[in-house]
Formats: structure tokens, sequence, C-alpha cells
């Protein structure tokens, strides 16, 4: 599929401005120059950027959306970021909304967080960069959220000293979420909502995660 139609299936999709394309390009161009000196994405979806990563980190602007409509300021920690999937853009995406979010992008590579750094430069973006582990962070966020880091069990434990009494996880699962949610349930307490992924975005029977009211079992 070239560029041009995923890029409109993406405005079709979510809607955004003209402004917001603009720096998701800009964004794109980065991560195809920078991928090249660093391992960013693999080389097999670059072609694939705006349905493969793009969009299926904008899916999650939704959800924040909902969860923001008491207008009540929020702080959102993307554990693992990486290449900024999601955080970047989600924090592109809200220039045009101007929700109530403080984005923090969290990763424990040290090139990767170089190259979001330029990333906030080049784009102007307002969000905070961490090169921590999550285990290694003081701080509590009201949304968590992050992109195939590792399997939910594992990812609890990485991410469990971030965890306050009423933060919600929003995590993008692929086909096997099931089978992750059932481990899940040995060690944690938890209510889950699941958001069925568009066929546009991913028709390979993956998910989005909600999962609130998190407790380690004793």
């Amino acid at each position: 599929m070239s560029h041009s139609i995923q890029e409109k299936i993406f405005v079709e999709l979510f809607d955004v401005s003209r402004e917001t394309i603009k720096k998701l390009n800009k964004f794109s161009q980065l991560l195809i120059d920078y991928n090249q000196k660093i391992n960013l994405i693999g080389k097999n979806t670059i072609s694939d950027i705006w349905t493969r990563h793009f969009a299926d980190s904008a899916k999650i602007y939704s959800i924040l959306r909902d969860l923001n409509k008491c207008k009540k300021e929020k702080s959102v920690c993307d554990v693992g970021t990486g290449a900024g999937l999601p955080g970047i853009v989600l924090a592109i995406m809200n220039e045009k909304e101007k929700l109530e979010l403080n984005f923090s992008l969290v990763d424990s590579n040290k090139k990767k967080i170089k190259f979001l750094e330029i990333v906030k430069k080049e784009l102007d973006l307002n969000l905070c960069l961490i090169n921590k582990r999550a285990e290694n962070i003081q701080k509590k966020y009201d949304i968590i959220i992050s992109r195939a880091v590792a399997p939910l069990d594992k990812f609890f434990n990485y991410s469990k000293e971030l965890i306050k009494k009423d933060t919600v996880f929003i995590l993008p699962k692929g086909k096997t979420w099931a089978k992750e949610v059932d481990e899940l349930k040995k060690k944690w307490n938890y209510d889950v909502n699941i958001v069925t992924n568009n066929k546009l975005i991913d028709n390979s029977g993956g998910v989005s995660l909600i999962i609130k009211q998190v407790v380690i079992k004793k």
C-alpha cells in the first residue's frame, strides 16, 4: 500500500488536521532516517509506518479522550516507548484538541532517548523524556500506556511502582491477548475492558485493553 493511500486511511480514521499530518510526516521521515543508525522499528515495517505504527498508536487517543471527560489534568506515562510509539503520535494528536494530558516517555535505551530528544526539538513537542527503567522511577501516574514491550504479567511487574489507586492502563495487544490476560489473573486483581481493533488498522484479532483497579494479590 502506498504512503499516500496509508495517509488517506489515517485521516479518515482519526479526522486529524493538516498540521497534525504535517508533523506526523516529519516524524515519519525522522524515523526512516535514524532507523539506518539505530534499530527503532523493524526494517520490514518501514513501508507500513502509517498503518502498522501510527494508526496502532493513534487508536489510543479516543480512549484518552473518554478518560479526560472530567477535564482534569492527567499524567500519562509511555513505558518502553522505544521509537516514541505510541507517545509521540499521541502528543502530536493532542496539539489540536489540547486535552489536559502531560506525557512522559520512558525508555532505558539511551540511544533511543537521544533520538526522541531530536524529535521533541524538531517537532516542538511538549513532553518529558525519561532515560530509566520503569521500576526505577519514583513517581505515580494517572494513565500508563505501552505498546509491545512485554507480556502482561511481566509488564505489570516492571511498572508496579508507577501504579496508584486509580491508575488506568491502556495496552494495545495482538491476537494472543486472551492468553496474556489469563496469566495476569494468577498474580493480579483488576477490571478489564476490551476494545476490538478497527479492521482497517488490524485484522489479526488484536485489541486494546483498558485495565483499571489494579491490585497485586497477596
